[in-house]
């Protein structure tokens, strides 16, 4: 059974959905009213109605945040969420004055933070302004919130892909893959010749185990772009999964004569090597590898920053290790 996370308010008054967030009643079961600080309700209340933003129920949280702020009305973190909620809905003068109290009690709230400048200087529409509220969550690795300014700049504008891939991005990094693919064949769609995000969708479906369609929609994309590694690189992927090691190897390597520098495919080359006891040519693969991962660890900080300040938001996401199977690691033990 659950209970309402503050005693005064009847479980009845709120929605079905809200109320798989409650606390559970042997929780509050030694709670007396004292220990029920007005504070103490009020993070509840904003607990609960962060998980309704995460589910994209932004009315919802609404009335949560507004609630929580009954209790206490300087808890920064319901007055930038409900700040950011009203300026998702175009309410510029109460999510300026709520986010303004925000950052009066923490300097560094996230929502003041991206909304503010929004705001005080806006871009020549809301729809542009709301884009940009989703990019800049992104750089603050907010993804909940960045999927709800993505989602109504795509209600507004059904034709912004950048927003669609947005989405799609989001909804893989937050591990809800049905709903990545769905967004990216829906995206394909719309763009049924782009091979980014053929590449794309095939590394959600990799991540599903759906190989057979990943493999169909990488072979397609690297007719269209045979000089991307990331491409050859997941096919050998595929192929190492499935036991071909031969195959895959050689695929690793067309993805080093794309780049001789793409270390995902150096790594994976050696670790077939490995496997076959070629452990000198192995190390060289290896170290290769883990000079350059170095390197590129540092100059992609500056790359992510680039693509988001043009708005591309596709993430070429490599998958380099498939999954070993336990016997695999008991023989290397052995070996050693």
């Amino acid at each position: 059974m659950w209970l309402r996370s503050h005693p005064d308010t009847p479980t009845e008054e709120r929605s079905e959905r809200s109320k798989k967030y409650f606390y559970p009643l042997e929780d509050c079961d030694n709670m007396d009213e004292e220990e029920y600080s007005r504070e103490l309700k009020a993070v509840h209340l904003a607990q609960e109605a962060l998980a309704l933003m995460d589910e994209g129920d932004e009315m919802g949280a609404i009335e949560l945040f507004e609630r929580s702020l009954q209790y206490d009305d300087e808890l920064d973190e319901s007055l930038g969420a409900l700040g950011a909620l009203r300026f998702l809905k175009g309410e510029l003068g109460e999510a300026k004055e709520l986010l303004l109290r925000a950052r009066s009690m923490n300097g560094g709230n996230v929502d003041a933070l991206v909304i503010l400048p929004l705001i005080e200087s806006p871009p020549a529409d809301h729809t542009s302004a709301l884009m940009n509220a989703g990019i800049g969550y992104i750089d603050f690795m907010q993804f909940p919130r960045a999927y709800i300014f993505f989602r109504e700049v795509w209600r507004r504008e059904p034709g912004e892909n950048r927003a669609l891939s947005a989405m799609a991005f989001i909804s893989r990094e937050m591990g809800r893959l049905d709903r990545s693919a769905e967004e990216y064949r829906e995206l394909l769609k719309l763009s049924p010749g782009s091979w980014d995000v053929m590449f794309d969708l095939s590394v959600v479906l990799i991540k599903m185990g759906n190989f057979e369609e990943a493999e169909e929609l990488l072979l397609n994309a690297v007719k269209m772009a045979p000089s991307v590694p990331q491409i050859w690189n997941n096919l050998g992927f595929i192929k190492e999964v499935r036991g071909d090691l031969k195959e895959a190897k050689r695929l690793y390597k067309r993805a080093l004569e794309a780049d001789e520098n793409y270390y995902p495919s150096l790594y994976s080359i050696g670790r077939i090597l490995q496997k076959e006891g070629k452990m000198e040519e192995a190390m060289k693969y290896l170290e290769r590898g883990l000079e350059l991962k170095s390197i590129f660890e540092i100059e992609d900080v500056e790359g992510a920053e680039r693509r988001r300040a043009e708005g591309g938001l596709h993430a070429k996401e490599v998958v380099t290790r498939p999954p070993e199977k336990k016997d695999d690691d008991e023989k290397r033990r052995r070996k050693q």
